[in-house]
């Protein structure tokens, strides 16, 4: 862009040039007197006339050579831009997958992937749980009914275990009591 605003500023600056040579070209040609088809023209005028020529090329081609140099340090900045611009979108692209990525244990993964995988394995962790935790409930269920069940059994077993007392104590007492009968009949006799 900077190159073509000063090739445009280059070609204005030769056009005003070869215009302001023109119109003094065209004064020296009307100032001179004319002898049959030749114009003649006073040697001061053209030496004068020459003389602005030259400065007029000595000094367009010193603005060449300066717009030139102008024209190359442009350019040699514009391609350094250049490179700039593209170390710059690498480092964008170096920063965008860090964004996008994430380290575990030293292999980069993407950061979706990675939560899929974590919500994942914490969805199942929590469906493991709950499951342990219906499972553990149903055993303590089961638990409680067998220990009301022994406890039950236990009172029947020590229910059962004292009328069994009590009726060996109680044919005990009648087995002695007719074995005193029976002593008590052989004494007599």
């Amino acid at each position: 862009m900077k190159s073509k605003l000063f090739t445009i500023l280059f070609l204005l600056v030769g056009q005003l040039n070869a215009q302001q040579l023109n119109q003094q070209f065209s004064d020296l040609m009307d100032n001179t007197e004319t002898f049959k088809d030749y114009k003649v023209i006073k040697i001061e005028e053209l030496n004068n006339f020459w003389e602005i020529v030259r400065d007029t090329t000595t000094l367009n081609k010193a603005k060449i050579d300066e717009l030139r140099t102008l024209n190359e340090s442009l350019l040699s900045n514009a391609e350094n831009d250049q490179q700039t611009i593209e170390s710059k979108h690498q480092e964008i692209e170096i920063l965008k997958s860090q964004i996008s990525n994430i380290n575990v244990f030293g292999i980069s993964v993407e950061k979706t992937f990675f939560k899929i995988v974590v919500f994942s394995t914490i969805g199942a962790l929590i469906l493991i749980l709950a499951f342990s935790f219906v499972k553990l409930k149903e055993r303590m269920s089961i638990a409680n009914t067998r220990i009301q069940d022994y406890d039950l059994l236990e009172r029947e077993y020590e229910a059962f275990k004292k009328e069994a007392l009590e009726k060996q104590m109680k044919l005990r007492r009648e087995l002695q009591t007719e074995r005193n009968r029976q002593d008590e009949k052989r004494s007599t006799v």
